[in-house]
């Protein structure tokens, strides 16, 4: 991954970055609720939503994008290995350029979604329990509001699931993020000549590909929910609510959605660390592959005999 230095996207990361930090710290922080204990973390409850709000996404995706691909990037290297024996290993001799605003959005947004995704099934099966996230009156207040039934739905459980959640969605996104900027591919080679197949595709797509399926389909599902609970009367089930078009419930619908812009600026912080620490300890012990033009694939299909430059 290049080293070269990148001062103006830099410099635009970290501006978004504390654009969104201060206003919480000026504006929301000292509106929040001060009363009472949340039992996630036994703090009073404006210090639990500084800590699950702030620190637990910030700091976590940091110790996480840098942790999850030296754990799991070479156990997953060997599964495949397992799973395919017939393949081989290499790397495209390149260095990729991960830190652009395209390439930094993009994998904010595919963290958002799988987060989304994991959050909403972690909330139905319940893992974590509502009134971990909230103090006992605002439980209280919520079952009345919600029921039992709908709890997915109120803003102090699907916030507080989401952000104590998505650290390990960006450490898991950030193994594909290194099986690319790292060049990996993998090959097979027809041992028959020229009259078989072979194969050559780049590591990150299989395991980008399964995440992928996984978040688009959950994420879609959670909102199409929320959107049917929120906006049409008559599915919204037991909520006590009799007004489908309140203020309260168009307003907690619009930061549902909304939040996928803050996944990325959220982010800065750890892409930034993942950008300065690297991930060439990938390439270890592999080939290098100068990789093939497309003049030079072209030129193979008219000339079997083709051996290249």
């Amino acid at each position: 991954m290049s080293k070269r230095r990148y001062p103006r996207t830099i410099i635009i990361l970290v501006a978004l970055f504390f654009a969104y930090l201060i206003p919480w710290f000026v504006l929301v922080f000292p509106q929040m609720d001060r009363e009472g204990v949340v039992p996630l973390f036994g703090l009073q409850a404006v210090y639990h939503s500084l800590v699950n709000y702030t620190l637990v996404p910030i700091v976590g995706s940091i110790i996480c994008i840098v942790a999850f691909p030296r754990a799991f990037a070479p156990l997953y290297i060997r599964y495949k290995g397992l799973r395919g024996r017939r393949y081989k290993n290499a790397y495209l001799g390149f260095d990729v350029n991960a830190l652009t605003l395209r390439k930094w959005l993009t994998r904010g947004l595919m963290c958002f979604m799988l987060t989304m995704g994991l959050s909403a099934t972690l909330m139905e099966i319940q893992l974590f329990h509502p009134a971990l996230f909230m103090t006992p009156d605002n439980y209280n207040h919520a079952l009345g509001s919600y029921s039992e039934l709908f709890l997915i739905y109120a803003p102090n459980y699907f916030f507080g699931v989401f952000n104590l959640i998505a650290p390990i969605c960006v450490g898991l996104w950030s193994v594909g993020w290194a099986f690319e900027d790292a060049g990996l591919i993998h090959y097979s080679l027809p041992k028959g000549g020229l009259e078989e197949y072979f194969e050559i595709e780049p590591v990150h797509y299989r395991y980008n590909t399964l995440l992928g399926g996984y978040a688009g389909l959950s994420a879609f599902f959670f909102y199409l929910g929320a959107l049917l609970f929120y906006l049409v009367p008559g599915s919204r089930g037991y909520y006590l609510n009799p007004d489908p078009n309140s203020p309260g419930d168009l307003m907690v619908l619009f930061f549902m959605v909304t939040i996928a812009g803050l996944t990325p600026i959220m982010l800065v912080p750890a892409y930034l660390v993942y950008w300065l620490v690297g991930v060439n300890f990938l390439r270890k012990n592999l080939e290098e592959s100068r990789g093939i033009s497309e003049k030079e694939f072209r030129k193979s299909i008219v000339d079997k005999a083709y051996e290249g430059p």
